[in-house]
């Protein structure tokens, strides 16, 4: 059964367009090498503009969550990630706007198991608001978190997925993170989904302007 994508980042218009706040300290950026394509051309304005972020940081977490088929907890570990998103307009129409974004983590587990990596291989959404950055990606994810079927156990499988992390700013340089892993996509999330919500994590990076853009769906 298909789950709709979780509500994480609703925004004020009235606060985006009063408050152009910069979201993150404008320290040294290791993200924003290159950023992959759209996923698709079918896509649809969520807030009108332009729109180019950076954001990176490491951050302990206690818990992991999987959730549906798989209800368990993981436990801590340790998360590396960087992203970039780019919004490029006017953005005013599904004709007039095109989306570019790279998202990689890599989750070093507290327990014995491989280190779980996520490299995107193309941009669904990217989101820059007030004080919120999100991004969602489609991508590889090897040393896979999720149980697998036969012989094959759990973190040592190479899959397809999808991975969506949203940033909400603190303060300079910490941001609240919620960091989700599935198999659906911008739309629906395909359990299981892999969730970790780690309040105050480092946040280090940039963003100008403010702006949403994301895949259409059907």
């Amino acid at each position: 059964m298909l789950a709709k994508r979780p509500k994480v980042r609703s925004l004020s218009n009235a606060l985006v367009s009063a408050l152009g706040l910069a979201f993150l300290s404008t320290a040294g950026v290791a993200a924003g090498q290159g950023r992959d394509l759209a996923c698709s051309s079918d896509q649809i304005s969520s807030a009108p503009g332009t729109t180019t972020f950076d954001a990176h940081g490491t951050t302990t977490f206690s818990s992991a969550q999987v959730s549906s088929t798989e209800p368990g907890n993981l436990g801590g570990g340790k998360l590396t990630y960087s992203l970039t998103g780019q919004i490029v307009g006017p953005n005013t129409g599904p004709s007039d706007g095109d989306i570019l974004g790279v998202l990689d983590f890599t989750i070093d587990w507290d327990a014995f198991r491989p280190d779980t990596e996520f490299h995107s291989i193309c941009v669904e959404e990217v989101d820059a608001r007030f004080k919120n950055l999100f991004i969602a990606n489609q991508g590889t994810i090897s040393g896979s978190p999720f149980a697998t079927s036969g012989s094959v156990p759990r973190g040592t499988s190479t899959q397809q997925g999808f991975a969506q992390i949203n940033l909400h700013r603190v303060h300079a340089k910490v941001a609240d993170l919620l960091l989700v892993i599935n198999f659906g996509n911008v739309c629906f999330g395909i359990p299981p989904a892999l969730v970790i919500d780690r309040p105050s994590a480092q946040a280090l990076g940039s963003k100008t302007g403010n702006a949403g853009r994301r895949q259409a769906c059907d």
